[in-house]
């Protein structure tokens, strides 16, 4: 993180470029062990990678936020898991809870999450970039 950001503004105006010409390429993943609370292996991107994770969130969030039921609430703005745990806990006490279908991009196939975003977003280039993410920064 110190080494991009000492570079901040260049580094991006690189990526930029890259995304701009269409030469970007997704790094490998740093896969690394934690034991805090449990025994994990973690994948993590390089910074680059996750600014560009971090700018596609914000235009996808949008778009799927309001596909969402009322009652998901992982990684969303306003809810996460306190409110989540308040609102099972509401349910919990006797009301009816009801479960709708599960949308199609919950899918566990790559492949039918990528055909669903091919219909789903209108911007291309965004969508070649996600595509590009999926075949390219393999765990190592």
């Amino acid at each position: 993180m110190r080494i991009f950001a000492q570079k901040l503004f260049p580094n991006i105006l690189d990526l930029h470029n890259d995304l701009i010409n269409s030469t970007y390429h997704h790094a490998n993943y740093e896969k690394f062990n934690i034991t805090d609370p449990k025994p994990r292996i973690i994948h993590k991107a390089t910074v680059r990678d996750r600014l560009l994770h971090h700018a596609i969130y914000r235009i996808l969030y949008p778009l799927f936020d309001q596909t969402f039921i009322f009652d998901s609430y992982s990684c969303r703005q306003e809810k996460g898991t306190h409110k989540g745990f308040r609102r099972l806990a509401e349910l919990a006490r006797g009301r009816k809870i009801s479960f709708p279908k599960t949308p199609p991009f919950f899918a566990r196939s790559p492949e039918k999450f990528s055909n669903y975003l091919e219909l789903f977003l209108y911007d291309f280039e965004i969508f070649a970039i996600i595509k590009n993410n999926e075949t390219a920064g393999h765990l190592s």
